[in-house]
């Protein structure tokens, strides 16, 4: 079967994030009451296999191993219906 993702992907806690910091200044100039804001990517695929467990075991391996760095970045991985 064919099983959709979706990866989200961030900096980690407490990593400095200037692309964030430059665009919370910005809605900030605007007047826009932001806080907090993060940056990060989103990947969509999808992935054949014989179940949604062992789908979600690649993709998972896919996002640690591929799309993200494990010392700077966090991720999410997420199992869509389409």
């Amino acid at each position: 079967m064919k099983y959709d993702f979706v990866i989200h992907v961030k900096f980690a806690p407490n990593i400095f994030d200037p692309q964030a910091i430059t665009i919370e200044k910005n809605l900030k100039k605007m007047s826009y009451p932001v806080e907090n804001l993060k940056a990060g990517k989103v990947f969509e695929f999808s992935v054949q296999a014989e179940s949604k467990a062992l789908a979600f075991d690649i993709a998972k391996d896919v996002a640690k191993n591929v799309l993200s760095n494990p010392v700077l970045e966090v991720f999410e991985v997420e199992c869509v219906e389409r």
